[in-house]
């Protein structure tokens, strides 16, 4: 779920213009649509909020009523994906961010720049059985490519490449029965400006 406002009365209620007398009123509703889910709910008889999660209908309890297991703090921003800080708050922040005008998801960047823009962070993906891990990528136009980049300073503010400096690899490893080995690897290094 992704929450994009601090929860308040002002907020919530300009935003949806939901509101219902009371429990009964409020899941007694009907005639909800796929569009309705993720809207928020007003309870006016003890000031509770709820986000509407199916169309049958079913309803989270996010704030204010005192209910059991209900999230009494939210604090977010536009683009921020919710997680739970405690058993009854939830938060976001920039290191975990869907661009809903791009449909792009930023891991440590609010700025996705493709589908899956990791900043600052490793990423693994691996198969946990005992067949072949295939992993493919394709596209329909000029063809795929494998790119690995590397500089000096920061993401943000690159620096270029040393004589000696390690620019990529790409290498495979195999377990001998205790530990993991190289076996052999493909790599690019900077020599005298030159790639190699």
């Amino acid at each position: 779920m992704t929450y994009h406002h601090i929860l308040g009365l002002t907020d919530i209620h300009s935003i949806h213009n939901w509101e219902y007398a009371d429990e009964a009123e409020r899941t007694g509703a009907s005639g909800f649509v796929a569009a309705d889910i993720g809207k928020v709910a007003r309870q006016l008889d003890d000031e509770s909020y709820y986000i509407l999660t199916s169309t049958d209908p079913t309803w989270t309890q996010i704030s204010g009523g005192g209910g059991s297991g209900s999230v009494t703090s939210a604090q977010g921003a536009d683009g921020y994906l919710a997680f739970f800080t405690g058993s009854d708050a939830i938060a976001g922040d920039n290191d975990l961010f869907w661009d809903r005008e791009t449909n792009r998801l930023g891991i440590g960047t609010s700025e996705p720049t493709t589908s899956l823009t990791i900043v600052n962070g490793d990423a693994s993906i691996h198969g946990d059985n005992a067949s072949w891990a295939n992993y493919r990528y394709g596209d329909f136009g000029n063809g795929p490519a494998n790119s690995v980049a590397h500089a000096r300073g920061t993401y943000d503010s690159p620096q270029a490449l040393q004589s000696g400096d390690d620019c990529g690899r790409f290498q495979w490893m195999f377990y001998d029965g205790s530990a993991w080995q190289w076996g052999a690897q493909i790599y690019c290094e900077m020599v005298s400006n030159r790639w190699f």
